[in-house]
């Protein structure tokens, strides 16, 4: 596809974002923050919305800044903390919050656990430190991901943990 300019003036998008952060529907806000074209600092502002919806589309965008995932991996609400634990592009720190965050052994926490185990872009000490789980799901998929790695193999090649 080929990008056409129409004479608009380039910032335009950009300013448009901003408004729309700011609009009272948080559907628009969400559809904001699913938007290919928009920009990391309005990804930034809708981290910190209000709604956890916007929050969680936030999380789930590879281009929302790193210090809004670290804040983003605190929420309070699960979805937006799993988002966080499947972004490839998720800092260090957050990730390593979320794996230790599980004082309260909840189902909640054992799913994150299992998102930053299939993240493809967890460090493999991470990945270790999954492996030695008590959380029995995180610890398969850990395992599976770190053979994955080292065997450089496709992930439907191997057999699948019963």
């Amino acid at each position: 596809m080929s990008s056409v300019s129409y004479g608009m003036d380039t910032n335009f998008f950009s300013r448009a974002s901003l408004a729309i952060a700011d609009y009272p529907s948080f559907i628009s806000r969400a559809s904001l923050a699913m938007a290919d074209s928009t920009t990391p600092e309005v990804l930034a502002i809708l981290a910190d919305d209000e709604h956890a919806e916007v929050r969680r589309w936030s999380a789930m965008r590879e281009t929302t800044p790193e210090d809004s995932l670290i804040n983003l991996a605190h929420d309070t609400e699960f979805r937006v903390r799993a988002a966080v634990a499947g972004n490839a592009n998720a800092p260090r720190q957050a990730l390593d919050f979320l794996v230790a965050d599980h004082a309260a052994a909840s189902r909640a926490n054992n799913l994150i656990q299992h998102f930053v185990a299939t993240n493809r872009a967890t460090p493999d000490d991470i990945l270790d430190i999954l492996t030695d789980s008590a959380n029995e799901g995180a610890a398969v998929a850990a395992m599976r991901s770190l053979e994955l790695r080292r065997t450089n193999s496709d992930p439907r090649s191997l057999p699948v943990a019963a």
